[in-house]
């Protein structure tokens, strides 16, 4: 994971960019800015993180699936395939964790 900036790494880099010195409005604009670009960075850093350690969870009994019974267990598994065979043909079912639903579970324009 590439390190994140910490707060004050921000508003630092932030305030060097400026030659004169700032108004009480420019601070709080700056401020507020920085405030929001932070939690942004750590947004995607948290959801890029939750993606690459997502693992799926498994759970088998016989007879038909039914939610709440089901027993779920987490596995190291990032990709479960099972091969399925009948009637002359052969095929698969693949199950793997959706990256793109963790990372787009939540806008950036939330962040205001």
């Amino acid at each position: 994971m590439e390190k994140i900036p910490t707060a004050e790494e921000l508003l630092l880099n932030e305030i060097e960019k400026f030659s004169s010195p700032l108004t009480n409005e420019g601070l709080q604009l700056l401020v507020h800015n920085v405030a929001i670009e932070f939690a942004k960075l750590h947004v995607e850093a948290a959801l890029k993180e939750a993606s690459e350690k997502a693992r799926l969870a498994k759970a088998f009994n016989y007879g038909s699936y039914n939610e709440s019974e089901a027993k779920f267990k987490p596995t190291h598994l990032t990709v479960f395939i099972k091969e399925e065979y009948g009637h002359g043909d052969s095929g698969y079912v693949a199950v793997k964790t959706d990256v793109e639903s963790i990372l787009n579970s939540y806008s950036l324009d939330n962040i205001k």
